[in-house]
């Protein structure tokens, strides 16, 4: 698996409508094209409450590129500017597919610097739960 992160900032009076839009068409739009949407955040702490995060899980690069082709870009007259880059995995899932019941309203989204030398501490440190 890979993964989109994409980070778009909507124009301060066009969030709700962003929103409705990525809630109607686009998660929809991904799913068809072989994405999985795994979530659609707002309001991170430090970021601007119009800035949306969204992260996609893809089978692989070429299924990425391939639903670039089917996924249209968001309106523009909704978006100030958009980014998206590709994530690769460093560490297993604990769960290949959430529950519903393990599902929050809530979600968190640490952002780490990491040393490349302490990338393996960091892998076994995140998996084993410290």
């Amino acid at each position: 698996m890979i993964y989109e992160e994409r980070l778009t900032l909507t124009y301060s009076n066009s969030a709700e409508e962003y929103l409705k839009y990525c809630q109607s068409d686009r998660l929809e739009q991904l799913s068809a094209a072989g994405g999985q949407p795994l979530c659609l955040l707002s309001g991170l702490i430090g970021d601007p409450a119009n800035q949306y995060l969204q992260i996609t899980a893809f089978e692989d690069v070429r299924a990425w590129e391939e639903a670039q082709a089917k996924v249209a870009p968001a309106p523009p007259d909704l978006i100030e500017s958009e980014t998206a880059r590709l994530l690769r995995p460093i560490a297993s899932r604990p769960k290949p597919v959430v529950p519903q019941e393990d599902r929050r309203a809530v979600y968190g989204c640490r952002r780490f610097f990491i040393n490349p030398t302490d990338l393996s501490d960091f892998v076994d440190s995140s998996e084993n739960g410290i």
